[in-house]
């Protein structure tokens, strides 16, 4: 799994070098540096009572980069 994050960070690095993609906030991060950014995404649990907190830029900006959709904040409804 890291290396995979790591070809994908460099092959995005390269697309923003070469100029086909714009420079943002992943440009330069580590392996280790995305998930820490990442681990900023909490779950809030308290008793009948499930919550995402709201993703920082750089979380939606690490989503795209991966193609998942875009985590979206507020109560959570478990089935």
């Amino acid at each position: 799994m890291r290396i995979h994050i790591q070809n994908v960070i460099r092959d995005h690095e390269k697309d923003v070098l070469s100029g086909k993609s714009k420079k943002d906030s992943v440009c330069g991060l580590t392996v280790n540096g995305m998930m820490r950014t990442l681990g900023t995404l909490m779950v809030i649990v308290s008793p009948g009572y499930v919550r995402l907190t709201p993703p920082s830029k750089n979380v939606r900006e690490i989503f795209s980069l991966f193609g998942l959709e875009e985590p979206v904040a507020g109560k959570i409804t478990l089935s």
